[in-house]
């Protein structure tokens, strides 16, 4: 082995991350949309047959977005450099002398492997100092860990062997390995059982986070698909109970305030579809849908002006929206002008030849010009 190297990271190892990491990842991304898409498939192979393409995706999008993250990191933070004098783990941090070096431990990681469902064993590489010199004064050093993740077996394993030898005159016969000075080695037991602590409870927490978040989605989907299912069926109560549930889970769900405007504008609860309606669009200025509701509300009152502005900005958010073109025909119809009402509804059938509602407006308008 030549007294200097650079220690690159391998595609291979790095896509064999990103692949077996989304198994895992996946499954987790897809559990609310699986459970969502209940009340709104009609059979059980409906539903298998979309939580499959779902997981496809979610499996394909997460791989080549995290090998391409790795990718970029890895080179940002470049390779791991070794000659004769240290180490210098990338290229922002600090070499570490060999002469620093008071232990050296590899200890491998069963549960990444298993988990991530890789064929390699995945191992650790953790660099004790006691102490290091910095700008000629000797401070308390720490431990420095390098994964074998981003590498082949073969490159850590040089890694190991050569860092071993310049630091202790020894190479290990195998890994995992504690390589150090008697009173040192057990030191370095003590930090690997600490940082064991650590990361059963950092991964506990996560756990937790990640179950907390996924839950609360697929309870929101699931009654927002429910609610959607009902008003369907024309149960519109029952309705209005799913959508509030989302949104006790998610009082931000702009779209669950819509689809409540609606049901209480057809039940003719102007107050409360108002409030909704409102509602949505304070979560999402942008929603469309809302805007077109409420301009029906407005012009409902005799408030033209408001209705035209709703539908105007709508519109101009979202030119091919058809609910939309046919609310400012109405209102211009309603204002008796007969040139813009007929001009959006014509603009209807360009988009839709066989609207109906288009064409009886196209009627209305020219028996009206005409009156």
């Amino acid at each position: 082995m030549s007294e200097k190297y650079q220690l690159r990271q391998n595609d291979s190892a790095c896509f064999a991350v990103a692949v077996g990491s989304s198994f895992i990842v996946a499954t987790f991304m897809c559990l609310p949309d699986a459970i969502a898409l209940i009340p709104s498939v009609p059979d059980f192979i409906h539903w298998i047959v979309r939580v499959i393409g779902l997981w496809l995706s979610a499996a394909m999008l997460w791989t080549m977005g995290l090998f391409i993250v790795l990718k970029v990191a890895l080179l940002v933070a470049g390779p791991i450099v070794v000659d004769s004098a240290g180490i210098r783990l990338s290229r922002f941090s600090k070499k570490i002398r060999w002469s620093w070096i008071g232990a050296l431990g590899v200890d491998s990681l069963e549960t990444i492997r298993e988990v991530f469902f890789m064929k390699t064993p995945v191992m650790r590489l953790m660099i004790y100092m006691p102490k290091y010199e910095e700008k000629g004064k000797w401070v308390k050093g720490g431990a420095q860990v390098v994964p074998s993740l981003w590498f082949t077996k073969e490159q850590f394993e040089a890694l190991v062997s050569f860092a071993s030898k310049k630091a202790f005159g020894i190479a290990p016969n195998g890994l995992p390995v504690l390589i150090g000075h008697s009173p040192l080695r057990e030191e370095t037991r003590e930090i690997n059982k600490q940082k064991k602590i650590f990361r059963t409870l950092y991964s506990a927490v996560v756990a937790i986070g990640i179950v907390t978040v996924l839950g609360r989605n697929a309870i929101v989907n699931y009654s927002y698909n429910a609610g959607n299912r009902a008003v369907r069926n024309g149960q519109l109560e029952e309705a209005i109970q799913d959508y509030r549930t989302a949104l006790t889970f998610k009082p931000a769900f702009a779209m669950a305030w819509h689809q409540l405007g609606t049901i209480y504008w057809i039940q003719n609860k102007k107050k409360d579809a108002e409030d909704a309606w409102n509602h949505a669009l304070a979560m999402r200025p942008d929603l469309v849908e809302a805007k077109v509701g409420l301009s029906y509300l407005y012009s409902q009152r005799n408030e033209s002006d408001k209705a035209e502005k709703l539908l105007v900005n709508a519109l101009r958010l979202s030119p091919t929206y058809v609910p939309g073109h046919i609310a400012l025909a109405e209102l211009y119809l309603q204002k008796k002008d007969y040139g813009k009402a007929k001009q959006s509804a014509e603009l209807v059938l360009q988009m839709d030849a066989k609207n109906g509602h288009a064409s009886k407006l196209l009627e209305q308008i020219a028996n009206e010009a005409r009156k």
